[in-house]
């Protein structure tokens, strides 16, 4: 900011206001906000959370399937509407068994291979880790995984 030397009669001075400095320092830092937003990248699931509906559905799927994440990582699928099925997935160590997890799902998928979406459920007291990850391998396999909160767990 620059005053001048001479007031003039009233006792007020000049003043002249260099805002160049100013639109610089906010032109470099807009651009940098804008680069910096398109490099961030905030990863996350897709998922739909499950819902009841008053009426019933027009054209009911003929299988319906449901994964259920215990507490110590067991894996329970249910099959149910034109056929009915249990498969029980046992832990490793503590750790939801994703191999076998994955090959049950795809065995599922071909022998219901009209069936694309399945319903996951995890116990409140699992690790979120490894429901994740159940998700993930779900997914993989069918188009639309629905989440539901309220799981009674194997």
């Amino acid at each position: 900011m620059n005053v001048a030397e001479q007031g003039d009669a009233s006792g007020s001075y000049e003043v002249e206001l260099n805002l160049s400095s100013f639109i610089d320092c906010f032109t470099v830092l807009i651009t940098y906000l804008l680069i910096s937003t398109s490099f961030l990248n905030l990863g996350g699931i897709d998922i739909v959370l499950a819902t009841q509906t008053a009426g019933e559905i027009p054209n009911p799927p003929l299988v319906s399937l449901e994964l259920n994440i215990g507490d110590h990582g067991q894996a329970h699928l249910k099959i149910s509407g034109m056929s009915s099925q249990e498969i029980d997935i046992p832990d490793e160590g503590g750790k939801v068994a994703l191999a076998k997890l994955d090959s049950e799902l795809k065995q599922i998928k071909q022998k219901y291979p009209t069936l694309d979406s399945i319903l996951v459920a995890g116990s409140d007291k699992g690790s979120y880790d490894q429901l994740v990850k159940a998700i993930q391998k779900a997914e993989s396999n069918f188009g639309s995984v629905a989440f539901n909160t309220e799981a009674g767990g194997p």
